[in-house]
């Protein structure tokens, strides 16, 4: 009888831990909510964007293995939706640019950039100015992004602590993404953190070892 009361409680532990697991889940859709944390597969950083169903549309990564210094990443200039090819970025946003020191550091250095960027290339009649959507990342040996590129002299961008998790990056889409529900979001891996339903597999992991040592624990003493 004592057996079976042990089994009992342990399994009863187990299924309220994994229902709290569900109820995460079901609290936060897919289709409604963003994912905290948007980097996978060795990735360092990441722009992505969203479709109005939640859907990504769109991504920008870089990784861990390969970053380069003072390197553009760049989404698509366009976008296919249901009412065709539409423009990724709101050029009026250039200069409107977010910068991120990482926290504690005494010297403020900025470590990620993102935004509306613009490139100038030669051409047959003269310099081509071209606009696009991504950012510049620090790399691992420690070279740190510039401004060029991000900057306009008629405006000034936002520098910030980098805060945790993905952040909202939604108004550098385009007016008619927005209006199409579109949405972007931005992230280093410094901010980076486990999701929800992450979290509650780690405290039912830790729940059930904690569970089996006081079981072994109990039967060592019996034998005592």
């Amino acid at each position: 009888m004592g057996v079976m009361m042990k089994l009992t409680k342990f399994s009863g532990v187990a299924i309220a831990a994994l229902a709290a697991m569900a109820a995460v889940s079901a609290a936060t859709p897919a289709a409604a909510s963003r994912p905290i944390n948007i980097l996978r597969y060795g990735q360092s950083d990441g722009f992505v964007v969203y479709n109005g169903n939640g859907a990504i549309a769109a991504t920008a990564y870089a990784y861990e293995s390969n970053e380069v210094a003072n390197g553009f990443y760049q989404l698509p200039d366009y976008v296919t939706t249901d009412a065709g090819k539409v423009p990724m970025f709101d050029q009026s946003q250039f200069g409107h640019y977010t910068a991120w020191t990482e926290p504690n550091d005494p010297n403020n250095a900025i470590s990620d950039v993102f935004g509306v960027y613009q490139t100038v290339t030669g051409g047959p009649g003269g310099p081509v100015t071209v606009y696009h959507l991504g950012f510049k990342s620090d790399d691992d040996a420690g070279n740190l992004p510039n401004l060029d590129g991000f900057q306009n002299s008629d405006v000034r961008g936002t520098t910030l602590v980098e805060p945790v998790g993905a952040q909202d990056a939604t108004k550098y889409l385009s007016p008619d993404l927005q209006r199409l529900g579109y949405t972007a979001l931005f992230q280093s891996d410094f901010a980076s953190v486990p999701e929800p339903a992450s979290w509650m597999m780690m405290i039912v992991g830790v729940g059930l070892m904690g569970a089996g040592m006081r079981t072994r624990a109990r039967k060592a003493a019996s034998f005592a």
